[in-house]
């Protein structure tokens, strides 16, 4: 039994953490934000150029706002308790926004603070497990079983800065044109 403990804990695979960042902000963006692109495709019609300007920098914005995020959050030993937290929340609200088309906001997460047990336990169904397990469990599985590296500090501060400044510069840019 020690030998397969000592083997899961083992990291078999290894990933860079600027592509970690990468992977992670495109997944947030385009997998756990299934709800999001539903509702974008059947509500916003493309009429002329500044429509289509927006419907192209949205995933784009969307993509440098997770990466900023990630870039801050996936730091050696908080790295991979923070994603995985974040990996199981977005994908339980990712299944109560798709299937019940219910959008999260403030009031809504003070409606879920104040429900009783029985109202919570409506939502938690086959297809919800499914949901989380699948797209919450499992990254969070494989994100257990790799290794992240790490430059020296200096040169990861030096790097996320420098990416993060031309990320910013991006956005301003993008933001600028269509908003």
């Amino acid at each position: 039994m020690e030998k397969i403990f000592r083997r899961i804990k083992t990291p078999k695979f290894s990933i860079r953490s600027v592509w970690l960042i990468g992977v992670l902000s495109f997944y947030f963006s385009f997998v756990l934000n299934f709800a999001l692109w539903r509702f974008f495709s059947t509500t916003v019609f493309i009429s002329n150029f500044s429509d289509a300007l927006f419907a192209l920098s949205l995933p784009i914005v969307l993509y440098i706002l997770f990466t900023l995020l990630f870039s801050l959050v996936t730091w050696s030993y908080v790295a991979k308790p923070v994603i995985t937290l974040l990996l199981l929340i977005s994908s339980a609200t990712n299944y109560v926004m798709f299937q019940y088309g219910i959008s999260i906001d403030a009031d809504m997460i003070r409606n879920a603070i104040e429900t009783n047990t029985r109202e919570a336990l409506d939502f938690v169904t086959f297809g919800s497990f499914l949901w989380v397990f699948f797209l919450g469990l499992c990254p969070s599985f494989m994100l257990f079983v790799t290794k992240i590296s790490y430059k020296p500090f200096v040169k990861e501060i030096r790097l996320r800065l420098t990416a993060n400044i031309i990320l910013l510069v991006i956005l301003v840019g993008i933001t600028s044109v269509t908003f």
